[in-house]
């Protein structure tokens, strides 16, 4: 996540936009600007070294369960020879939660994102 300055941000199915409010206001603390964005669409605009998609997923499973996870894609830039650039996936968290409980666990992973975040922030101005 080195070197983001800016997020878009979006979830993988979210019809009734309750998950992209939630991911709003559980990112607003992170630090840099955010912007909601359709996720189908946004996937065809390549990403610059500065600025980072967030996808949120929540899979329904069986059992009344559901995975959600939090990614975070980047362009990144290799250190010994800047030239060579690649878009990848530089951020991962989840968990398996009871289905109703995916909206609160959306709102702990932002949360964890935000601490893990700031984190990397400190050590890389070090």
């Amino acid at each position: 996540m080195k070197g983001i300055t800016s997020i878009k941000y979006g979830v993988s199915y979210d019809p009734d936009n309750k998950l992209t409010k939630t991911i709003t206001a559980g990112l607003a603390g992170v630090g840099v600007p955010i912007k909601s964005v359709n996720l189908k669409e946004d996937t065809a605009t390549p990403l610059t070294t500065a600025k980072g998609r967030l996808k949120v997923v929540v899979d329904n499973r069986e059992k009344n369960q559901s995975w959600v996870g939090l990614y975070v894609e980047q362009k990144s830039k290799l250190d010994r020879d800047p030239s060579i650039t690649y878009e990848s996936e530089t951020y991962q968290i989840g968990t398996l939660c009871a289905k109703s409980k995916a909206d609160a666990t959306v709102k702990e992973l932002c949360a964890q994102f935000i601490r893990d975040f700031k984190g990397k922030e400190k050590a890389s101005a070090k």
